[in-house]
């Protein structure tokens, strides 16, 4: 595996692995919650769905507090440190939740906090490691970085899975409270090795006093509060879906007084960056489907047994990102092939390309679906179908995107920027919540496998629809877009 670090910076290896294991932590509860909420908690699979989104939505909407404070305060690595203590904890109290159940939301409240603050800044630090004149190089090293995402992704369904159904939930969440304890170790010990303008802080504002406090502290207890506000949602889930409308409202004002401090030259860079992640949310909400619906209708209507094993539902995820990594570095090298023929597409010809085949992926459950009216049980392989080509969409989307914002962010705005960027995709959470309702778990719950077959076949059809129109939209302006680029 040497030659695949040739040429990159040493920080890339630890924010690969730092990553790998905070993936692990994330997938690994992303695997069996909602099985958790619906088997275990016993909570209505609707207002389940509800509160994956409403999670999934607060992960991303907290990342726009990580890019201020990492922009005007602290620094890329010092936030990104803080978001893995918070993810930690989380992970803890949910493995404690057995003893009080409201810690189940607290622990899932840091989560969503630590996460937001972790995560764009990792991916900042990853672009700030190249110069401007090393965009081919930055974007091989993003892919390679995604490669380490995947693996921890494709250990934790199956590791965290196994022992959540097979052992105990909360022994689960403790499983994946030690990944995010390995991922902060690694990350702790290379901070002294990452470049300069990832650790620029404002030591000054930073032991500055409110009332009394140094901001540091306040700033910690607001994260701490932050993560409260988010347990209370996440236990009354209509609530939450009107603060998450609410949250949209005010994500449309910021970005109109952003747009009007931008000169016209970053306004459309800019512009292209805001289009494009809002195609990504579509196809993110398609994705999000493998840990909102199928995990649900896997564990209903697929057949498990195989060999004389009983695989748990939430295991299968695992091959979603194991597709991921076969892919990597075959549709890198496809890029790159294409750069050299001068038939490369844009950014916005690459979305197009995976919404349409993440579009693709969800006609293979509607004809597992109907294979499975005359068998009983739907074979697996129709899910595993499905996950790969989602996982090819990924490919096109996600490491494009990231490339993207490090590419076009105005300089002073890095972290902001890309904290916009995942607090738009922040929504796919809540999206993927309504869409998954389309598909009927609700009105199937008490029926027979052959009963439940003809309304998931529907609502999937809907689901597929509703993929065509948006890829539709944008192949049209994709020009338009990359004539921009």
């Amino acid at each position: 595996m040497a030659h695949v670090w040739s040429g990159h910076p040493s920080s890339l290896k630890r924010l690969f692995f730092t990553e790998m294991w905070e993936r692990f932590s994330f997938y690994g509860l992303n695997a069996v919650l909602v099985l958790f909420l619906t088997k275990e908690a016993h909570i209505p699979e609707d207002l389940a769905l509800i509160i994956f989104g409403s999670y999934v939505t607060y992960v991303y909407l907290s990342t726009t507090i990580a890019g201020f404070l990492a922009d005007r305060l602290y620094g890329y690595a010092k936030v990104a440190f803080m978001g893995g203590v918070l993810i930690l904890l989380g992970h803890i109290t949910m493995a404690l939740s057995g003893l009080e159940f409201n810690l189940f939301y607290f622990g899932l409240g840091c989560i969503a906090t630590g996460t937001g603050l972790l995560k764009p800044n990792v991916s900042v630090m990853v672009g700030k490691l190249y110069s401007d004149e090393q965009e081919d190089m930055r974007v091989q090293g993003f892919n390679i970085y995604y490669m380490g995402i995947n693996i921890g992704a494709v250990i934790a369904p199956i590791a965290v899975g196994f022992v959540a159904e097979k052992v105990s939930w909360h022994a689960g969440f403790g499983l994946a409270a030690i990944g995010m304890a390995l991922g902060l170790y690694i990350f702790k010990r290379g901070e002294k090795n990452f470049p300069a303008n990832c650790k620029i802080s404002n030591q000054t504002l930073i032991n500055s006093r409110v009332a009394g406090i140094k901001l540091h502290y306040l700033i910690c207890i607001m994260l701490v509060a932050l993560a409260a506000i988010f347990a209370t949602l996440l236990a009354n889930p209509i609530q939450s879906t009107v603060v998450s409308g609410i949250c949209l409202v005010i994500l449309g004002g910021y970005i109109i007084s952003l747009w009007r401090k931008l000169t016209s030259e970053e306004r459309s860079k800019v512009w292209i960056i805001l289009v494009l992640s809002l195609f990504s949310v579509s196809y993110w909400t398609l994705s999000n489907q493998t840990i909102a619906s199928l995990p649900i209708f896997i564990d209903r209507v697929v057949k498990l047994h195989y060999f004389g094993i009983d695989l748990p539902a939430s295991s299968i995820s695992s091959f979603y990102s194991l597709i991921l990594i076969i892919l990597a570095p075959i549709i890198a090298w496809f890029w790159s092939f294409t750069q050299k023929i001068n038939h490369e597409p844009g950014y916005a010809g690459k979305f197009t390309i995976g919404l349409a085949i993440a579009t693709t992926a969800f006609i293979f459950i509607i004809f597992g679906i109907m294979q499975a009216e005359h068998v009983g049980k739907m074979s697996l392989l129709w899910i595993l179908l499905c996950y790969s080509l989602l996982g090819f969409g990924e490919l096109c989307i996600s490491p494009n995107g990231l490339a993207l914002v490090t590419k076009y962010a105005p300089q002073n705005l890095s972290g902001i920027m890309m904290g916009l960027w995942w607090m738009i995709n922040a929504f796919a959470g809540l999206t993927a919540g309504l869409v998954a309702q389309l598909i009927g778990f609700q009105s199937t719950a008490q029926l027979k496998v052959d009963q439940q077959l003809p309304i998931y076949q529907s609502g999937f059809i809907k689901v597929t629809i509703l993929g065509i129109i948006i890829t539709s939209v944008l192949f049209l302006i994709r020009k338009k877009i990359d004539e921009r680029s």
